[in-house]
């Protein structure tokens, strides 16, 4: 397993990043797209993009949206056969740990209200 940390992200990752977001669409019957610009961010130096990889794959990613250094916004994907392998869990550690270093406080987790495996996370997260 190899997980990354960027602050920002080549066409290519997009690509990759997208494609993995499809799949996990199409299986949940989901339809919003994850907003992936790190443009927007409040400091152009905080990490904003978690991802693991198994085997060379990317399997899961977590996505912060960063406006203000007041709040976060946090969106995750995991591609279905790897879910409930504690991915999003330690993606979210260390996105908690950059966040904190940077004094950002409020954290709103994006979530489809058709998206029951989500609805699951966020109630476990109270």
């Amino acid at each position: 397993m190899l997980i990354k940390e960027l602050n920002h992200l080549e066409n290519d990752l997009i690509e990759e990043m997208r494609e993995l977001e499809s799949i996990c669409k199409d299986f949940d019957g989901l339809n919003g797209t994850i907003f992936l610009d790190t443009s927007f961010n409040f400091n152009k130096d905080i990490k904003s993009k978690f991802l693991i990889y198994e085997d060379d794959r990317l399997v899961s990613f977590l996505s912060i949206f960063i406006p203000t250094s007041h709040e976060a916004e946090i969106s995750a994907y995991t591609l279905p056969k790897y879910r409930r392998k504690g991915y999003f869990a330690m993606l979210l550690q260390n996105a908690v740990k950059e966040l904190k270093e940077y004094e950002v406080e409020d954290i709103l987790f994006v979530c489809e209200s058709k998206s029951t495996e989500g609805k699951e996370v966020v109630k476990r997260l109270n």
